[in-house]
C-alpha cells in the first residue's frame, strides 16, 4: 500500500497557493509517529472539506478584537483568568 505525504514547499500570497510536491512512501516504511501523522492529516483535510468554517466572510467588532488581543497578552505574561467554577457562580450557573 503507497502513502502519500505532501510538502509544503512555499506559499506566494499574490497567487493565493501554496505549492507542494508529492513524496511517495510504503506504509511499512512509517514510524508510528508518522503514521499517526498521515492519519491526522487526512482526518483534518476531510473535516475542512464536509465543515466549512461558519465565521468565514464575517467580521469582528472592534471592542471584541481588542479584547481578544489583550486576553493574549495576558496569558503570554502568565495571568491566570478566572476559574470555570467561578464563572458559574457569577452567572448562577449550577453544577449538574
Amino acid at each position: 500500500m503507497n502513502c502519500y505525504q505532501w510538502i509544503r514547499l512555499n506559499y506566494q500570497p499574490s497567487l493565493g497557493c501554496v505549492h507542494y510536491i508529492e513524496v511517495s512512501m510504503h506504509v511499512k516504511d512509517l514510524t508510528i509517529d508518522e503514521l499517526k501523522a498521515v492519519i491526522r492529516g487526512t482526518i483534518m483535510e476531510a473535516l475542512e472539506e464536509l465543515l466549512p468554517d461558519p465565521d468565514q466572510g464575517r467580521t469582528v467588532k472592534e471592542q471584541f478584537q481588542q479584547e481578544l488581543l489583550e486576553t493574549q497578552k495576558r496569558r503570554k505574561l502568565g495571568v491566570q483568568g478566572m476559574a470555570a467554577a467561578e464563572v458559574r457562580q457569577k452567572l448562577g450557573l449550577t453544577n449538574r
